[in-house]
């Protein structure tokens, strides 16, 4: 802020003042102090908008333009305060803007101390008198409280379009500037003030006060964009709410983010449901039990029906996108187009080797390549790894700005604005690609239909056989890629994209505005969304390998972030289904299988098996209870959900395994209940970070299956990969 020196100050007229010749040279006293201090010349201009013309006449407007940069705005008679005030932000067009009380009551000296500040870099400093002590909001009990009103014009631009009272407008101004994170200073116009009030007077000054910044403090205030600052690029984009600046690099609407956990229609949904429940509790639990078992029974039997049929369709069927070895042969070098990688890294300096010799072995032309390395500011571990490394020419490395929210999302935001690739695609850094997955989706890309936006390769693990967690998570993967996606596109519906192996048409991002960066699932969220705007994801018969996660209390960590992740996704998009329903009809009810029931059996399963359990265990206590809890037909889907249920939830595992010939993990398939208890563990925790910490992300620890630290630190010893001469010139970012 220290290079700017132009000013803008916008005075309202609201009754006619004789004397504002003596205003206008009591306000260029002040800039005059500005220039003189900092030893700098200065423009300004002087703005005045008024709701009545009548109150300057054009002979002396005449006059007092003659004085410098001033102009006059007349606004409708019923224009309250708050619309001037709003009316001449919109009219300043300096980076420092003024507002003053018509009856300027301030010294030039200290209204320019005040203007310093701001140039100095504080986002918005209100004048105010009184006493030392009093400089907290309620030192504002009127809007003429506020001497002078200084502000950067980022502030002002953040509040274009809000509505603000006449009352209050200028403490609402305060409000929402310190909550959207801007820095506030209340600078005492003379400290040495004394009060002349009478106590009483004193008093309902305070209470009167107190009520109007209550009005305020209760008021919503909604998160404010924040605009890129260059064109044609979401790069610096982001988001200013809960006295916070975030840098998403993203244009995402709100209505659309996960940055607000929970709308208020789903927060009264939430009191109403607890409401129904304690009620139940309190005047007839057996009844609220049989409600409970009744929707819940229903819900499993509706849902086992649903995976009966997509494990029907995928067995029929596959629809998933595949090419012939002669195909893909057929493809020229010289037509391929260049091709993005990104690829999002924290503290795994120990997997850049395993990455790169994963990327060298593609087949695409090297010099269509272009990886991207996104490395956070503070992991310098890995910046200064990858500074010692001999990067082969179409290697980049981008180091992401420090900023909040610290995720993944946010990082691919950033490298899609330094993308050179008209495709691009997401790989971890434990990723181990198909050699010919960019050749499969550039085919899959020109045989589809142009709504289809997205493929989705298969994911699976490389050291599934390293201990039973790791049995158990390739079996998942495999019952997830293998079975499930595969039948939920024979269905052309929702399919929430894996982490990892996304590809897309650049352009097809950006129209899709990159990825919510509040989300922790990004990718199951950008699924939904592709589904929501009218368009397609396929699958894509290839395969990325990945590491499976081998220690527990890691895995949990990572699989609460994902739970969290498929929370905030479902939360975000049943905030308003009315314009889904229009325009996928009824099956746009299938997110509350695919997400919602994902969700709720997390939390339900392990209920369901206690009181099934406890039934044959100790019947004699609570047999008669739960047999009253459970009417013939209630007791008979619960049955027929249990038993075809776990039957079809085998099933589904065994089959992806067999698709995969998987054989040595079909036996312990069977001991997957185990598994699904871990999930719920995880879920516990997903569910307690909603609440109070949305944003955060559980770092997983890769490198895992790695057994000596020697080999670590192997893999870091990057080979040569030598390339043509014309491609080994030093990148702007980093790379050879």
């Amino acid at each position: 802020m220290n290079s700017v020196q132009n000013i803008s100050v916008i005075v309202p007229i609201t009754v006619r003042n004789n004397d504002l010749q003596t205003y206008i040279e009591s306000v260029k006293r002040s800039l005059a102090y500005i220039s003189y201090t900092r030893n700098k010349p200065l423009q300004y201009e002087i703005i005045f908008v008024t709701n009545n013309a009548s109150y300057i006449s054009s002979d002396e407007r005449a006059l007092l333009q003659s004085y410098g940069p001033i102009s006059f705005h007349d606004e409708s008679k019923h224009a309250g305060d708050a619309l001037l005030f709003q009316k001449g932000i919109s009219y300043a067009n300096y980076a420092v803007q003024i507002f003053l009380n018509a009856n300027l009551k301030i010294a030039p000296e200290a209204l320019g101390d005040a203007i310093i500040k701001v140039m100095q870099g504080t986002d918005v400093v209100v004048t105010i008198s009184g006493s030392q002590r009093d400089t907290s909001l309620l030192a504002i009990q009127k809007n003429t409280d506020a001497k002078a009103l200084i502000f950067t014009k980022e502030v002002s631009d953040s509040f274009q379009g809000i509505p603000f009272l006449d009352k209050t407008y200028i403490i609402e101004f305060l409000r929402r500037a310190n909550e959207a994170g801007f820095s506030v200073l209340k600078y005492q116009n003379d400290k040495n003030a004394q009060s002349v009030l009478s106590p009483f007077a004193a008093i309902k000054n305070t209470v009167r006060a107190g009520l109007y910044y209550l009005s305020v403090k209760f008021k919503k205030v909604n998160p404010i964009h924040t605009a890129s600052t260059e064109n044609n690029s979401m790069i610096n984009a982001g988001v200013r709410y809960k006295k916070q600046k975030f840098i998403t690099h993203s244009t995402l609407s709100f209505k659309d983010s996960a940055i607000n956990s929970f709308t208020l229609k789903q927060i009264l949904l939430s009191i109403l449901f607890i409401d129904l429940v304690l009620l139940g509790l309190r005047f007839d639990i057996i009844l609220l039990a049989q409600i409970t078992f009744a929707i819940l029974s229903v819900f499993y039997l509706v849902d086992v029906l649903f995976n009966f049929f997509l494990v029907f369709k995928t067995v029929k069927g596959s629809s998933e996108l595949s090419f012939s070895k002669n195909e893909l042969d057929q493809l020229e070098d010289s037509n391929l187009p260049i091709y993005t990688i990104l690829c999002p890294l924290y503290k795994e300096a120990h997997m850049l080797g395993h990455f790169l010799d994963g990327i060298a072995k593609i087949e695409w032309p090297p010099e269509k390549l272009d990886v991207l390395l996104l490395l956070e500011e503070d992991d310098t571990e890995s910046i200064e790894t990858i500074a010692r490394m001999d990067l082969p020419g179409y290697v980049r490395t981008l180091v992401v700005p420090t900023s909040q929210p610290k995720t993944k999302p946010k990082a691919c935001n950033y490298g899609l604005a330094f993308a050179r690739g008209e495709f691009v695609v997401i790989f971890d850094a434990e990723d181990i690609p198909d050699p010919l997955q960019l050749k499969k989706a550039y085919l899959g890309f020109k045989s589809s239909d142009r709504n289809v936006v997205c493929l989705q390769a298969k994911l699976n693990y490389h050291n599934s056989t390293q201990n039973l967690l790791t049995r158990f998570f390739t079996a998942e993967y495999s019952w997830l890629f293998d079975i499930s996606l595969p039948g939920l596109q024979s269905l052309n519906t929702i399919i929430p994209l894996g982490g990892t192996s996304n590809h897309f048409r650049k352009a097809d991002l950006i129209t899709l505005q990159g990825w919510d960066p509040f989300n922790v699932t990004e990718d199951a969220d950008l699924g939904l969304r592709i589904y929501r705007l009218g368009y397609r994801t396929a699958i894509l018969d290839s395969v990325t390998l990945e590491e499976a996660n081998s220690n527990v209390l890691n895995w949990i960590r990572q699989r609460s972030r994902w739970v969290k992740g498929y929370m905030q996704t479902y939360l975000v998009h049943t905030r308003d289904m009315l314009p889904l329903l229009r325009a996928r009809g009824p099956q746009a009810l299938m997110l509350h299988f695919v997400i919602g029931g994902r969700i709720l059996f997390i939390f339900v399963n392990p209920l369901l098996w206690i009181v099934t359990i406890s039934y044959f265990s100790f019947k004699a206590i609570v047999g008669p209870v739960l047999e009253e809890t459970y009417s013939p037909i209630i007791l008979y889907t619960a049955v027929i959900s249990l038993v075809l249920g776990n039957y079809l939830y085998i099933l589904g595992y065994v089959l992806g395994c067999v698709k995969r010939e998987q054989w040595s993990l079909i036996k312990y398939v069977f001991l997957i209940p185990f598994y699904l208890l871990l999930i719920s563990v995880a879920g516990c925790m997903a569910f307690y970070q909603l609440l109070f910490k949305p944003y955060y992300w559980e770092k997983t620890v890769h490198g895992l299956h790695l057994k000596k630290q020697e080999e670590v630190k192997n893999n870091l010893k990057v080979p040569n990969y030598a390339l043509p001469k014309f491609m080994q010139k030093q990148s702007a970012f980093g790379g050879n």
